[in-house]
C-alpha cells in the first residue's frame, strides 16, 4: 500500500521490548507491512502513563513496545490509522 500523503507524520518507533498485552486486530497484512484498525480500541489495550499512550503489539512473532503522545494519538485515533512500516510505526491519513 502506497500513500500519496508524503506528509505524513512519523510519529514512533518500535522498541524491542516491554510486555506483551493482547494481539490487535490486523485489517490488512502484506510482507511486513501491517495495517492495525484505527482505535485498536476494542481489540487493543492502551496504558496512559505519564501523559504519553502506549501501545503494544506483535510483529512476525516479535514483541514490540512504543509511546506516542497523547495529542498525536488522538490525532491519529479519529483522523487516520496506525500501520507497522519495517520497524517503524507511522499515522497514515493524519
Amino acid at each position: 500500500m502506497v500513500s500519496k500523503n508524503s506528509t505524513c507524520k512519523r510519529l514512533f518507533d518500535p522498541l524491542f521490548q516491554g510486555q506483551w498485552i493482547k494481539n490487535s486486530q490486523v485489517t490488512q497484512q502484506a510482507g511486513s507491512t501491517v495495517i492495525i484498525n484505527s482505535f485498536l480500541k476494542v481489540q487493543h489495550q492502551k496504558i496512559q502513563i505519564q501523559h504519553k499512550q502506549q501501545l503494544h503489539f506483535n510483529l512476525k512473532q516479535r514483541i514490540y513496545k512504543t509511546s506516542i503522545s497523547s495529542q498525536e494519538f488522538q490525532n491519529c485515533l479519529f483522523g487516520g490509522y496506525f500501520e507497522v512500516r519495517g520497524s517503524v510505526v507511522i499515522c497514515r491519513n493524519c
